[in-house]
């Protein structure tokens, strides 16, 4: 474990990692049994419901006749990671700016036959390797000293593959014993690594197990199943959080650094709980942050902890989910200590815009999202549902606060269905949150370009389980962290079928029954 930590502190902060601003990123793919498919490409942000402040947003286009399809991204948070999906299976791809990638697969058996090649391939073929997969991942059977060695033995394999690849040594043990050998091989001779990838993989695979044993530590204490002794800060374990600023610009767009920068900070706010003579337990690690007092002292010890460039990304983030989850409160709270503290504007800039859109959304003249028709109660629902009579209604269901990680990475999906139902189907979206969240609404809507047939139909509570219209639809589930969308059909008969297939599940031999 030493030597890991050591060599962690050292890699993190070597490659600076600086992109030439300006260059497009392309994919372009060649699809075998593909019956013109929609293929769309998605940010997955590193906290849910955070905005991208680079401007993307999702896109879908589909297969032509000759299996061809090709994206070309103007706008890319360099490092961060994008969803590539076709049907109901994809892959996660970690893209920079000039990234330039021919994917190749069978629309049959995605993730066995899906491989790149050109310019930053090799990077995303290692990362879709079985040994990379990060699965499920924390046992609560294993003791502390235990999920140390089984994450170091992870991570010393992870970076003997990385090192045999890059070296294009097929002959090396790890490889020779390696299930997938095959696989590894390919990578070699179709799409070897470069030194800015194999540095990139490296970095990103020690943060990795820096993230891991804190990230235990939370699991155990979510679950109730944390040791109830005081936690022994000298554990060697913890020195991977006290290293260097932790400042490699290659990671900070990545899953990883978001992880390890917060359980940086939350070590040191249970240090200085422990030096103030509190008692602090394994059982209490996530526990910190209900203290306000310690949890105020958080953008300051952000602030002491990270590069300059590192605490802009990483707090910007934070506040886009708080504000883009209607927690206004906590937003307006830490806003003006980032603000004290940021050095680009770029995030400052992207966050005061989209406070402006709430405030001021309702009443562009482009949406016209004030217009009363657009909001409804029970019995304008159903009136609107009835003036679709003899003709079917896609409605897509969603929440302001919680919608953002589930509804809008489908709106590629949402919008070919439109195109393609056109004339034979109506789709409507009707967003179903407090009316305090009203002006979030149309703030996200417009954000996402989203030209939609919009509706919002306010209520009291979203707690209250008697919402007429919440028990009739049966989606209740929107209003959590885990769903955010429900999507409904009324026939053309007038039936309501509820919990019906997402846009992106739909097939024609599903809708044949319902489309004339």
């Amino acid at each position: 474990m030493k030597n890991i930590v050591l060599l962690l502190i050292g890699i993190l902060t070597l490659y600076p990692g600086k992109e030439v601003l300006g260059q497009a990123t392309r994919i372009s793919g060649t699809v075998k049994n593909s019956k013109n498919e929609l293929v769309t490409l998605r940010y997955f942000g590193k906290t849910r419901n955070a905005s991208n402040f680079d401007g993307f947003q999702s896109l879908g286009v589909r297969i032509d006749n000759q299996g061809k399809f090709r994206f070309r991204i103007d706008y890319l948070t360099s490092g961060a990671e994008y969803i590539l999906s076709t049907l109901q299976t994809g892959t996660a791809l970690t893209l920079f700016e000039g990234d330039d990638l021919q994917v190749e697969f069978d629309i049959d058996n995605f993730p066995e036959t899906f491989f790149a090649r050109g310019k930053g391939a090799g990077r995303i073929n290692i990362q879709r390797l079985a040994q990379f997969n990060a699965g499920p991942f924390y046992n609560k059977n294993l003791r502390m000293k235990e999920f140390e060695l089984f994450v170091d033995s992870i991570t010393a394999l992870r970076l003997e593959i990385i090192e045999a690849v890059y070296r294009k040594d097929p002959r090396r043990e790890v490889i020779l014993k390696a299930d997938n050998r095959d696989k590894m091989v390919a990578i070699i001779t179709g799409s070897p690594l470069s030194l800015k990838e194999y540095e990139f993989l490296r970095n990103d695979v020690l943060a990795f197990n820096a993230n891991a044993f804190a990230g235990y530590l939370a699991y155990l204490a979510d679950h109730n199943l944390a040791d109830s002794l005081p936690v022994n800060f000298s554990d060697g374990y913890f020195d991977f959080l006290r290293g260097e600023k932790f400042g490699a610009a290659d990671l900070l767009n990545t899953m990883s650094f978001q992880g390890y920068s917060k359980e940086q900070i939350t070590l040191n706010l249970h240090e200085k709980l422990q030096r103030a003579g509190k008692t602090v337990t394994y059982a209490e690690w996530n526990s910190v942050y209900d203290d306000s007092t310690v949890a105020d002292q958080a953008i300051r010890l952000y602030h002491e902890s990270m590069s300059p460039e590192a605490f802009d990304v990483y707090l910007a983030i934070e506040l886009s989910s708080l504000l883009n989850m209607g927690e206004y409160e906590y937003y307006k709270r830490y806003k003006p200590e980032y603000d004290k503290y940021c050095t680009s504007r770029k995030y400052s800039d992207c966050l005061l815009a989209f406070e402006k859109l709430i405030d001021n959304g309702l009443t562009d003249n482009t949406y016209r999202l004030d217009d009363p028709a657009k909001t409804l109660d029970y019995s304008a629902f159903h009136q609107l549902l009835d003036s679709f009579k003899g003709e079917p209604c896609y409605i897509v269901v969603w929440s302001a606060r919680w919608g953002e990680a589930f509804v809008l990475p489908l709106l590629p999906h949402i919008t070919d269905l439109e195109k393609t139902y056109r004339g034979k189907m109506k789709v409507i979206d009707v967003c179903i949150d407090e009316p305090a969240y009203k002006g979030l609404w149309a703030a996200k809507i417009i954000d996402n370009s989203w030209k939609g047939n919009h509706f919002f139909y306010p209520v009291q509570s979203v707690d209250d389980p008697n919402e007429p219209l919440v028990k009739e639809l049966k989606c209740g589930g929107i209003f959590s962290l885990c769903q955010g969308e429900s999507y409904c059909l009324a026939t053309a008969s007038g039936e309501l079928i509820t919990k019906f297939a997402a846009p992106r599940d739909i097939k024609e031999n599903v809708m044949k029954d319902y489309i004339k």
